[in-house]
């Protein structure tokens, strides 16, 4: 683990000065026939792309019987996630949180 500011570089096998600050998200949602596709950019790219579905947690006011899991990182920018939900969902507050701290210091997310 790398101290805040710095991320891991996988070619060089050590933590280097993290270059990028104030990286702004963008989210869109996609209804699909099961749920629901949220994808976040970031306006600034990916800098740290290892994430896993370990490293996200997904809420969906006043519901339990969904499941979430991530789709991927595309683009070098976007990162996928597909909620399933059972039942509808509509006008639910749903939360998106990154919970690996590395990812969101390496990508200086705001």
């Amino acid at each position: 683990m790398c101290a805040s500011g710095f991320v891991f570089n996988y070619s060089f096998k050590l933590c280097v000065e993290s270059t990028i600050t104030n990286n702004q998200l963008t989210l869109t949602q996609n209804v699909t026939s099961t749920g629901y596709v949220f994808k976040i950019v970031l306006s600034k790219g990916i800098q740290y792309a290892v994430l896993n579905n370990s490293d996200i947690s997904v809420l969906i006011d006043g519901f339990t019987d969904f499941t979430y899991s991530l789709v991927g990182i595309t683009n070098g920018d976007t990162i996928s996630i597909s909620v399933t939900c059972t039942k509808l969902v509509k006008n639910k507050k749903i939360t998106i949180t990154f919970t690996n701290t590395a990812f969101v210091s390496a990508n200086a997310m705001t």
